[in-house]
């Protein structure tokens, strides 16, 4: 189950994050159920439905590899 949050002029996802998860490290996980997202910038316009998923685990960290 996920939760839908509806942006406001000059949101960003590390806010939202820390608002919702109570933290930021989760937008990996966020980013990858809502495909595009992270197209549209850092600072969101009105009206954009991002979809917040239910995370039962550590979040996800991402490891560089460079091969």
């Amino acid at each position: 189950m996920v939760t839908i949050y509806i942006t406001r002029d000059g949101d960003i996802l590390d806010e939202i994050c820390w608002r919702f998860y109570g933290d930021s490290r989760n937008l990996i996980d966020v980013f990858n159920v809502n495909p595009g997202l992270s197209e549209l910038g850092n600072y969101y316009e009105a009206g954009i439905e991002i979809k917040l998923p239910v995370i039962t685990e550590g979040p996800t960290i991402y490891t560089p590899s460079l091969w």
